[in-house]
């Protein structure tokens, strides 16, 4: 029980991003940029949003169909879905992808 005046903070997990993952959020973002500097900061910020809660919230998201080595599930992120799996106590960001993509074959890949 935590003491009057603290918390105690729930489980967190580690959360790390492959270089897959993060070269998505570099191509998209400079996309984004060239159409909308304001629709690039939104959408950055909810990722960011997003991506910080699976540190808490992993296993809450829905399995990704498809037949992967690992069990991947999804977060969706309109119109991106954030690819992960968990790996004991950290949340590994396989693919950062839009919607409209084929990401089974992306992360086959």
């Amino acid at each position: 029980m935590a003491s009057r005046g603290s918390f105690e903070a729930p489980d967190r997990m580690n959360v790390s991003l492959t270089p897959a993952a993060e070269q998505d959020l570099a191509d998209f973002g400079a996309y984004l940029l060239e159409e909308s500097t304001r629709l690039a900061a939104r959408i950055a910020r909810e990722l960011e949003t997003a991506i910080g809660e699976l540190a808490t919230a992993a296993q809450h998201y829905q399995l990704a169909d498809g037949d992967f080595a690992v069990p991947l599930r999804r977060r969706v992120v309109n119109p991106y879905n954030v690819f992960y799996w968990i790996d004991g106590e950290t949340v590994r960001i396989v693919r950062i992808l839009h919607g409209a993509r084929d990401y089974e074959r992306l992360i086959a890949t």
